[in-house]
């Protein structure tokens, strides 16, 4: 028998077929977007603090890459939670509350 490609690697083969269904199945599902509202928007708090948040658990030597993982998911999420709270959340309240300008007619120089 070939290295690499005995029985026990079955399970890799299972979860790695299983998650490319999966993503698929999400991607092509019909989602209402008023069902997304009331969930905040932390992808750019996750941006902002994840690489920072990883590193930081990292060097204190957790002891597997999975609790890495989870530790440091759990940390952006709340400080890109705070983020967005404290930071994103008003600063779009400012951007709709700002009056518009009003365009005002040209005039040309020949006018008296």
């Amino acid at each position: 028998m070939r290295r690499g490609c005995g029985v026990r690697y079955w399970p890799k083969r299972v979860v790695a077929t299983a998650g490319a269904y999966l993503l698929f199945w999400v991607g092509f599902i019909q989602v209402r977007h008023e069902d997304f509202r009331a969930i905040p928007d932390l992808s750019y708090g996750l941006y902002l603090y994840g690489w920072p948040v990883e590193k930081l658990v990292a060097s204190v030597r957790c002891r597997g890459p999975l609790s890495v993982f989870a530790v440091s998911l759990a940390g952006a999420l709340l400080l890109g939670y705070a983020s967005y709270v404290l930071v994103e959340r008003p600063a779009l309240k400012l951007k709709r509350a700002r009056p518009r300008a009003v365009p005002v007619p040209a005039v040309s120089a020949a006018e008296p």
